[in-house]
């Protein structure tokens, strides 16, 4: 019953999307252009009034757009059923569980699935499980002691379920509600020991939807091995940041909550992460520095192994399909700069790989047993296998150090778990006490994390 509804858009989308896709219609293009240009006018303004006057014919101009979009993809609206459960379970490795959970009162569950059995497991009520990972979130934000806060949240979501993780390695998270806000890597037990030196760590939106990512035909074609992304307002494009506080990472933050690129932070550290990045995937990779939308669009996206943006993240809770990855505008090509969800979805991928190294990539609006509708969701529906993703804001500094990591261990033939989780461990013990909960914790693997990216380079 659950998965009937649990991921359901993402489900569906992944089964009816076509290998091919029909050209946009005319009246859909100029719908698009329409709507840039009202979001590069935004852009170019601070005065409240016009702000409003734009916001309001931008809205129109979505709404108008919407049953355009409808008629051009009834081939999405279809009727489907979950994955069966068998179909699940072998789809998972020996030493892999799904944890599904459901939250409710005044009892919570957790399905727990291995590749040869399924059970349901009792919980605390969800008023307690909400309390308890209220409380850590709060200590892990505000930089506060986290361990006595990390044991009672494990207490009631991990510890009634020790005789199953007695014989895993792998554990893929399903969330519901306040759980879509948690990395469960950042828990730990009585004694002390993190779930991040115990476990790999994943997440999906449904059981149904693992099984059919992973159901997926991978391309038997040579890649090329990444495309890697970075980009800035162009009046922060050359521009420092500096650090005065004596804190160990600077203090400039991937996320913005406003259209006004003036007011973003430049992100000094962009430029050299993609070129590190590239540096370590090989010479085939393909840097675009500072990039427009339409640099970005013009690539040849289906040919890529790995897609990397290390650029500003924007996410709206009341418009989810606004939330976007910020890039730099181009007025004669028609574009905004803003890669948004709606656009995302409209990309063709075979990316074993999308990092998003920005800020609150993998949160946004909680809809229910639909989940979250987080920047991971389209991108997956795209085409992506696997989707890094930050449920938290990004320390510029931190966050280069992170990926270097991470896709080193990529790169040595580890898994997208285990890479990411290998680097996080790595900064722990390079940076002590200095690295936090708040700077690893959030990065987190959407998707088939079992996939080894160097092994179709």
């Amino acid at each position: 019953m659950i998965e009937e509804a649990r991921g359901r858009p993402v489900a569906d989308l992944l089964r009816a999307r076509r290998n091919t896709q029909a050209p946009q219609s005319a009246e859909l293009t100029a719908a698009e252009r329409k709507i840039s240009s009202l979001q590069i006018a935004l852009q170019k303004t601070t005065v409240s009034r016009d702000r409003q006057r734009i916001l309001g014919q931008l809205y129109e101009s979505e709404q108008s757009m919407a049953p355009l979009t409808a008629s051009a993809n009834r081939w999405m609206r279809v009727a489907t059923r979950p994955v069966e459960l068998e179909e699940v379970q072998r789809a998972l490795a020996q030493d892999e569980l799904i944890l599904e959970y459901v939250l409710d009162e005044p009892t919570s569950y957790c399905m727990v699935i291995s590749r040869s059995s399924a059970r349901i497991q009792k919980l605390a009520s969800r008023s307690e499980i909400e309390r308890r990972i209220k409380a850590l979130l709060k200590a892990i934000r505000e930089g506060q002691a986290t361990l006595e806060h990390a044991k009672a949240a494990q207490e009631v979501l991990l510890a009634p379920l020790q005789t199953d993780l007695a014989h895993a390695h792998r554990l893929v998270i399903v969330p519901d509600g306040v759980l879509h806000q948690l990395p469960f890597e950042v828990l730990s037990d009585q004694r002390g020991t993190a779930v991040l030196q115990s476990y790999i760590m994943s997440y999906a939106p449904a059981s149904s939807v693992l099984a059919l990512i992973r159901g997926r035909a991978t391309s038997s074609e040579s890649r090329m091995p990444l495309l890697a992304v970075s980009a800035q307002p162009s009046s922060l494009a050359g521009s420092n940041s500096t650090n005065g506080d004596g804190k160990p990472f600077g203090s400039t933050q991937r996320g913005v909550y406003d259209l006004d690129k003036s007011e973003m932070p430049a992100l000094p550290e962009a430029n050299g992460e993609v070129r590190d990045v590239a540096a370590i995937l090989g010479k085939r990779s393909v840097v675009l520095l500072n990039a427009t939308e339409a640099d970005v669009k013009a690539q040849p996206l289906p040919q890529f192994a790995a897609i990397h943006f290390a650029v500003h993240g924007l996410t709206s809770t009341k418009f989810p399909e606004r939330s976007t990855l910020v890039l730099r505008s181009d007025e004669a090509r028609h574009e905004d700069g803003l890669l948004q969800a709606r656009e995302i979805l409209d990309l063709r991928l075979s990316a074993d790989l999308v990092t998003l190294s920005a800020c609150e990539s993998g949160s946004g609006q909680i809809s229910g047993q639909e989940g979250v509708a987080s920047l991971a969701r389209p991108f997956l529906v795209a085409g992506a296998r696997s989707v890094v993703a930050n449920l938290w804001s990004a320390n510029d500094d931190f966050t280069h150090s992170l990926m270097k990591a991470f896709y080193t261990h990529l790169a040595a033939g580890q898994d997208e778990g285990s890479a990411l989780r290998q680097a996080k461990l790595d900064m722990i013990q390079s940076f002590g006490k200095n690295a936090t909960p708040y700077l690893w914790g959030g990065f987190i693997v959407v998707g088939d994390s079992t996939v080894k990216l160097a092994a179709g380079l």
